[in-house]
């Protein structure tokens, strides 16, 4: 089994201090998968009481449990993004090469949906799963998500190669968010340029998984 080679707590609580000393103000929280870190509620808490707008970036298979779910509620983050890798379990399950991962994204987002936290979902397109690009956008829609798409040409968790991303898109639903409305291709997006912190401003803390 893998074994977590982060930083300490007290080499963690160090850094995010220095790194609001130093004006930071947004956040991302990412890794691999950074919700899996067993100090991830205390670095996220501590980051939050920072004053820092954190958004984090998840597969949303831990989003459903209990103790993340009252945690994000009661501190409520900028954003998370989540990573669809496909529209359906048969896609979604074999680009990610784990049986299961589709089910447990959906409840992740569910619990998220429910609890009313501010979500995006990124929308990951590759080779395998380009036929269903209209699907995930149209899934998108139903939960009312804005998306960002960056199209690649590898499988998720692959060293061998590089991807070759083209320009990211980010879209706004086209109707009104419902999770009970039929998915449906949307018939036109429109854009939504969001400028990002300034590399002063900005930080990103990467979980090794």
């Amino acid at each position: 089994m893998k074994q977590f080679a982060g930083l300490g707590w007290p080499e963690r609580e160090h850094l995010l201090h220095a790194i609001r000393d130093s004006g930071v103000l947004w956040l991302q929280l990412t890794g691999g998968e950074p919700m899996i870190d067993k100090l991830f509620p205390e670095t996220y808490r501590l980051a939050y009481e920072l004053g820092m707008m954190v958004e984090i970036l998840t597969n949303g298979s831990r989003l459903a449990a209990p103790r993340s779910l009252t945690l994000l509620t009661r501190l409520r983050p900028n954003r998370i993004t989540l990573s669809l890798y496909g529209a359906t379990a048969e896609s979604y399950d074999g680009l990610t090469r784990r049986r299961g991962a589709y089910r447990m994204f959906v409840r992740g987002l569910d619990a998220a949906y429910e609890a009313g936290l501010p979500l995006d979902l990124a929308l990951i397109i590759t080779r395998h799963n380009a036929h269903e690009a209209d699907l995930m956008r149209a899934f998108a829609d139903r939960y009312g998500c804005r998306t960002t798409s960056t199209p690649t040409c590898r499988r998720p968790s692959t060293a061998a190669q590089k991807p070759s991303p083209l320009r990211p898109r980010t879209t706004w639903p086209t109707a009104s968010p419902s999770k009970a409305a039929t998915p449906a291709t949307p018939s036109s997006t429109s854009i939504h340029t969001e400028w990002l912190p300034s590399a002063r401003s900005a930080a990103t803390m990467r979980s090794p998984s």
